[in-house]
Parts: C-alpha cells; structure tokens; sequence
C-alpha cells in the first residue's frame, strides 16, 4: 500500500473542507478569480502546485500538493501577502463557534499511474 501525507514520498498531498458564509459563493468565485499575482507567486515559492477548490452549494473541497509542509509553512506564515489574503477570504468563509473553518481530510485510497 502507497504511503501518504509525505510519509516516505515525495509529494505532501493535502486537502481540506471548509464551507461558506450563506449567499457567499458567488463573491467567493469572484475574488479567486482575481487572485493577484504576488499570491499567486507565493503559493508558488511555497512549493504548492495543483492547487484546485472544488465547490458544491456552501461546501468547498480544497486540493494541494507540496515538497515540504515545513518550508510552505515557514514562507507563509511570515508573508503579509498571505496573511492579508487570508483575512480577505475569512469575510467569505463559515467560521464555527469554537473558531474552527477548515477541516483536514484523510485521503484513504489513491491511484496513480
């Protein structure tokens, strides 16, 4: 069986759940279709690729791939440009009462070829 979550391979799979504001999803769509480049840069030097957000309704199913969790977290964590953009979409995503917004997913099968 493939080993996952980086754990002897290559590529750190990651991918969250995380839901809406009600009557966000149309705002939501919008501002990442006007990500600006210096984000997009980040995400880049961060070592994340195949990056995609699916959504159904208020639900929203994010997919990413790194080299190294730790370096992304380091270059994240201490870019203004991340955090700005974080507050940005925080106006858009649910927030439960105990703070929680994103949930990890636990990837349980996977084929590749």
């Amino acid at each position: 069986m493939p080993q996952f979550w980086g754990q002897g391979d290559e590529v750190v799979r990651k991918a969250i759940f995380f839901r809406l504001k009600p009557g966000a999803a149309a705002e939501y769509a919008r501002r990442h279709a006007e990500i600006p480049e210096e984000m997009r840069v980040l995400l880049s030097e961060a070592g994340y690729r195949n990056y995609s957000i699916w959504r159904f309704e208020d639900r929203l199913f994010a997919y990413f791939e790194l080299d190294d969790e730790g370096k992304a977290s380091k270059i994240l964590g201490s870019s203004e440009v991340y955090k700005k953009w974080r507050r940005w979409m925080e106006e858009v995503v649910a927030v439960d009462p105990d703070g929680e917004k994103e949930w990890p997913m636990e990837l349980v099968f996977l084929h590749e070829r």
